[in-house]
């Protein structure tokens, strides 16, 4: 089994790690090339940011982040703080705009997926603050916004399915 840690986040949605399953997998199609993807801004981060498929970066209409440099094709972004490449449909030509266009479906329709599944844990008996624990596979959920104050530890391998709903 193996662990990692997150901490320093705040999470408002629904966060999926993009792992297959015994039960069925979520399919994330062209959403699982993203490690972050959002339908408007992402802002603020310090983090570093990886993912599974390059740890590319993706949002409609804003990123920043600190070490932002536009590539001079004009297709995409980099910064230090990820090993892919940062795309934004309001700022890069095509086929930035469709690329970006298809993943946020492709993230939609893997919401609604991971959404309906039932709930295979209790949810924390602290809502506001999920840190501290460590969860096993599973389908969570909490009925507000959680913190991410201190470490928070998936444990399980390249089989096991977490979706926590939020």
């Amino acid at each position: 089994a193996r662990a990692m840690g997150l901490r320093g986040l705040r999470v408002v949605c629904l966060l999926l790690l993009a792992v297959t399953s015994v039960c069925q997998p979520v399919p994330l199609g062209g959403a699982v090339s993203f490690a972050l993807l959002a339908k408007t801004y992402i802002s603020g981060t310090t983090s570093t940011i990886q993912g599974l498929g390059g740890g590319h970066i993706g949002a409609v209409t804003y990123v920043e982040l600190p070490t932002m440099t536009v590539d001079a094709s004009n297709m995409f972004s980099t910064t230090t703080q990820s090993d892919g490449l940062v795309y934004i449909s309001s700022m890069h030509a095509e086929p930035t705009k469709s690329l970006v266009a298809d993943a946020l479906s492709d993230m939609d329709e893997a919401y609604a997926d991971a959404w309906s599944r039932p709930m295979s844990e209790p949810a924390s008996t602290n809502p506001a603050e999920i840190g501290g624990h460590t969860y096993t596979p599973g389908v969570y959920h909490w009925p507000a916004a959680v913190g991410i104050a201190s470490d928070i530890y998936i444990k399980g391998d390249a089989n096991d399915l977490f979706i926590f709903k939020v």
